[in-house]
């Protein structure tokens, strides 16, 4: 009813408030009438809310008249249905109460047959007992009669007496088939005793009414049973393995180190034929009994020790040389050839019964017996640490690494014994076993490693150090100066060079018996990058590299290359020092350009020894050496590992062989990348050095540009008509280095321009200084005449015969000048020649300077007493 008048004055909209704010579950009046005065009075507000009632109460009226009809007609539908109700009720009360009777009756005998059956199950349970006690029993009986137990009565199982007998004459001389027999009913009583101890719990732990025995009492009876059942499984396994027309041969011949492939074949056929039947019975038995170390003892003992006592010796180790261990390999040759002589049929049934049938069907099954780790490896190990513990010293790292290598190679060859179906998985079990384990951790291979690194460190070390000493041993030069501080570039290298080639091959290379020339080291022109380069390369040859080190070696590789470009930096370092010392020492001397300031750097001899350590430097960063010493260390790594994958190997396992190789070369590219980056730097400091020889080669020759003024001043000689003589030597330094780069130059010094116009315009510079400051000279020279002439009013120059000064002659600055323009023009034929420059004014932008300095002589080419046509392009530069 408020809804309906909600909704029909909120839709009337006659009211100033909202009606369905009186459905709201918390109406606050207050804040009603308050929210109501915002848009109204509260006389309005009250006749609304009275308008409002009114509506409300009509609604009412509405609703009751509506309905009223039916409920008049509902008073009178029920008027006597008291009565009849009344009249049922007795029936009722009646069935409720048989009901409730019924239901405590079947629930009385719910409960007594429940009662029942729990007494029939304890019944069925002590008779289920007694059954398996009984059969318990029996069986116990029977498995003591068979083993012919003292005291054992027969538990009533027909046909013991026959096995029995056939148990008590196995140490008799039986053919193949009974001896089968005897091993199967073993096996069979392996698995009784099994059932037994399952079985065990059915028996009281206390002595009951009935003198039940207990099980404590079975136990101990079951205990006596194991124990001589054991006792028979060994006697017969040393029948099987050990039989009496079985010899085994405890030495090997002197030719038996050298195994061929057909060799191992024909070793691996045993004769007389083993019981391999009889074997695999034996086997199963101690597996289910879970006592395989005693198969595994006993098989040590019988044909591994014996050979071990023989053949495990020191003198046979040493190999006629005492501390050489070069009879290792004929030692592990011997015990592989004895083991496929002797053992490898066991070993191959061993792996067929390694684990027991309910162990298999286990999500990670344990091995019951393990024949090759225990029976094989184990005495073997045990032998080398007690008689043959020097294998392990590492004293010479040389005879460690081949020890080592050769024991691998034995766990490789071990693992291939029971044949290629099952040799991975049987190579991955036996590098997990903890013999395997013990047997690496006594190898000093942190010693080794440092055995190593002493070698290759302090062979390398002695080699820079011996070419360094050249640096210091540079006798002082003509001016007095001694000291590596004042050797040139050419003579601070060829020192070291001279040195390098005078060093002991075992300071060379630190492993010269490695030493073979190859496609990088042929290209080297300094020995030292060839004893670097071999000592890199000889860290991952096969006689010194060992996969447990791999990631010391790589960090080895990388602090060689490391400590071969600081030896670089420092020489390069002196060489720049000498450049600056140089160049300090001539400026103080204020000896003027061409003078002595470059002079300690000038010798006679070519910077071919810059040039062949730049280009070695060059080689040795670039992508054939990475890519080379790349390869050698991946392949060292890969041949390393145990060639153990056949065709029986999983695909996953060799996925996985590959993603890890491709990890291993994306490592050692990028650590390689890194570490031979810095030696693109050296490249350029060597050019740079070569530059400045070169540059500071041909500056000397211009010494004589300054000789031009003695030539023409005051000496009444004729205008010149051809270049000064210093002209055509002035680039014969860069002439002479042609041999000497020819091949050797890096890309980067053939982009444009080129080293050559480089060296031109360093030349061409030194020149146009030389130059300026001549004509400066002449200039003051001329301005001294001439204030000298207003002082005296005498005509200055040359003067004729008869006493008067010659029409139009050229004076001695003009003819400097003139000189000066003939050699700058003369000069670029030399550059045509000498830097296979085409056209020198747009090549050179130091040249066109040097033209416009000297250019305002062009003007006496039109005089008659001078005798001079300049080439066609001089004269249109000139033009322009």
């Amino acid at each position: 009813m408020t809804s309906s008048g909600s909704n029909y004055s909120s839709s009337s909209g006659k009211y100033c408030f909202d009606s369905r704010d009186f459905e709201a579950s918390e109406f606050d009046a207050a804040s009603f009438v308050t929210a109501a005065k915002e848009v109204s009075s509260l006389e309005v507000l009250r006749d609304h809310l009275r308008c409002y009632q009114m509506d409300l109460r009509e609604e009412l009226y509405q609703v009751i008249n509506r309905d009223l009809a039916d409920y008049l007609n509902l008073s009178s539908q029920l008027s006597g249905v008291e009565a009849e109700v009344l009249e049922i009720r007795a029936p009722l009360e009646e069935m409720a109460t048989h009901v409730h009777e019924t239901r405590d009756f079947a629930a009385s005998k719910r409960q007594a047959l429940l009662a029942q059956l729990r007494q029939r199950g304890v019944l069925q349970s002590r008779k289920a007992t007694l059954v398996k006690r009984v059969r318990f029993l029996n069986t116990l009986a029977d498995v003591e009669m068979l083993l012919g137990m003292p005291g054992a009565r027969s538990g009533g199982n027909p046909g013991a007496t026959n096995t029995n007998t056939t148990l008590r004459d196995v140490g008799e001389a039986v053919d193949v088939a009974q001896l089968t027999k005897h091993c199967e009913v073993l096996e069979r009583l392996s698995q009784a005793w099994i059932t037994l101890i399952m079985d065990l719990h059915c028996f009281p732990d206390t002595e009951e009414e009935d003198d039940m025995p207990t099980a404590s009492s079975m136990g101990l009876r079951l205990l006596r049973v194991e124990k001589s059942l054991l006792k028979h499984l060994a006697a017969t396994l040393r029948t099987v393995i050990c039989p009496e027309n079985l010899t085994i041969s405890l030495s090997c011949p002197a030719e038996s180190t050298q195994v061929g492939k057909d060799d191992k074949e024909e070793s691996q056929q045993v004769s007389p034929k083993m019981n391999i039947d009889g074997l695999r019975h034996c086997l199963r038995a101690f597996v289910v009994l879970g006592r395989g170390d005693e198969a595994e003892k006993q098989t040590s003992r019988l044909l591994m020790l014996p050979f071990i006592d023989l053949n495990f010796t020191q003198g046979r180790l040493d190999g006629g040389f005492r501390g050489s261990c070069s009879g290792l390999a004929s030692i592990y040759a011997a015990c592989i050839i004895h083991v496929q002589q002797n053992l490898r049929q066991i070993l191959v049934v061993g792996e067929e019964c390694a684990f027991s049938s309910s162990a298999s069907s286990s999500a990670s099954p344990k091995r019951g017996l393990d024949l090759l780790c225990n029976s094989v490896w184990r005495p073997i190990y045990q032998a080398l640490c007690a008689r043959l513990g020097s294998i392990f010293a590492p004293g010479i790292a040389s005879i460690l690494h081949a020890n080592y290598v050769t024991s691998m190679a034995f766990l490789n060859d071990l693992a291939t014994l029971t044949g290629s179906q099952c040799t991975a998985a049987l190579h991955a079990h036996l590098q997990a076993h903890t013999i395997t384990k013990e047997f690496h951790s006594r190898w000093n291979l942190p010693v080794y490693f440092h055995l190593r690194f002493s070698e290759v460190s302090s062979s390398i070390d002695r080699a820079l150090a011996e070419a360094a000493g050249g640096l210091l041993l540079v006798p002082a030069d003509e001016t007095g100066t001694g000291g590596n501080l004042t050797a040139s570039p050419t003579t601070v290298i060829g020192a070291a060079r001279k040195a390098s080639r005078t060093l002991p091959e075992a300071i060379v290379t630190p492993f010269p018996k490695n030493r073979k020339e190859d496609a990088i080291s042929a290209q080297f022109h300094h020995p030292i990058f060839v004893t670097v380069w071999h000592a890199l390369l000889g860290l991952w040859e096969p006689d010194v590299f060992l996969p447990l080190l791999t990631t010391r070696l790589f960090k080895l590789t990388l602090q060689i290359v490391g400590r071969f470009n600081l030896w670089l930096e420092e020489m390069f370092d002196i060489v720049e020092q000498q450049q600056t010392t140089g160049a300090a020492a001539g400026g103080s001397r204020k000896e003027g350009l061409g003078g002595n300031e470059l002079r300690h750097f000038v010798r006679a001899d070519t910077p071919d020894d810059i040039v062949n350590v730049s280009w070695d430097a060059w080689l040795f960063c670039q992508e054939a050496a990475r890519e080379q010493l790349e390869r050698q260390i991946v392949h060292a790594v890969r041949r390393q590992r145990p060639s153990t994958v056949t065709e029986g190997a999983e695909k996953g396992a060799a996925a996985a062989a590959a993603a890890t190789a491709s990890d291993v070369q994306v490592i050692v590219r990028e650590g390689l990348a890194e570490a031979l980056k810095p030696f693109e730097g050296l490249v350029r400091r060597g050019w740079q050095a070569i530059h400045f020889h070169v540059v500071a080669q041909c500056v000397t020759v211009l010494q004589a540009v300054r000789g031009i003024t003695a030539t023409y001043r005051m000496t009444n000689k004729r205008a010149p008509e051809w270049a000064s003589p210093y002209v055509s030597k002035i680039l014969d330094p860069l002439r002479a280095v042609e041999p000497d780069v020819a091949g050797k130059i890096p890309p980067y010094a053939l982009e444009p321009p080129g080293w050559k116009v480089e060296v031109l315009e360093a030349v061409l510079s030194h020149y146009l200084e030389a130059t300026r400051e001549l004509l400066n000279s002449v200039e003051q020279m001329e301005d001294a005449l001439k204030k000298r002439k207003q002082r005296t009013g005498k005509p200055l120059g040359a003067t004729g015969e008869g006493g008067e000064r010659p029409v139009r002659a050229l004076s001695d600055s003009e003819k400097i000048k003139l000189q000066l323009l003939l050699d700058v023009v003369a000069f670029a034929e030399e550059m045509r020649q000498a830097a296979a420059v085409d056209d020198p004014i747009t090549s050179c932008g130091c040249y066109v300077q040097l033209l416009q300095t000297v250019g305002a002589a062009r003007h006496f080419l039109g005089r008659d007493d001078v005798k001079v046509t300049l080439p066609a392009a001089m004269q249109a530069f000139f033009a322009s």
